[in-house]
């Protein structure tokens, strides 16, 4: 059997609007992210992190993924900064299922109102 292989070139152009979302996001989620001090939910979700993981109950990933992201730092910026990764993953998985069910005009204005809905 001959086997070709075909290099893909990487389509920019359908990348683009995608990739100015996520920039646009990324600016929005980390505008002024560690300029109040944390508040009372996110101390509880700090203090369940630093328990036990059997205690965890109803929402142990989340937990764990916090525990795991606070041994490279403990700062407010850096502890909110995982709700900003998650943010952004939200984003891109909008854009994937919007495109995948109504098409790319549908999924980039999906994940431009998801970026847009916290102001």
């Amino acid at each position: 059997m001959n086997m070709i292989t075909h290099k893909q070139k990487f389509d920019w152009q359908q990348w683009l609007p995608i990739a100015l979302i996520l920039l646009l996001a990324t600016g929005l989620y980390l505008n002024q992210l560690g300029t109040e001090s944390m508040w009372v939910d996110e101390l509880y979700s700090i203090n369940d992190a630093k328990g036990n993981i059997s205690l965890y109950g109803i929402r142990p990933i989340y937990f764990i993924l916090l525990k795991f992201w606070m041994l490279f730092g403990t700062s407010d910026s850096w502890l909110r900064s995982l709700s900003v990764v998650f943010g952004l993953g939200s984003v891109f998985l909008t854009y994937q299922l919007g495109c995948r069910i109504a098409g790319t005009t549908i999924g980039l204005i999906a994940s431009l109102l998801l970026t847009l809905s916290p102001l």
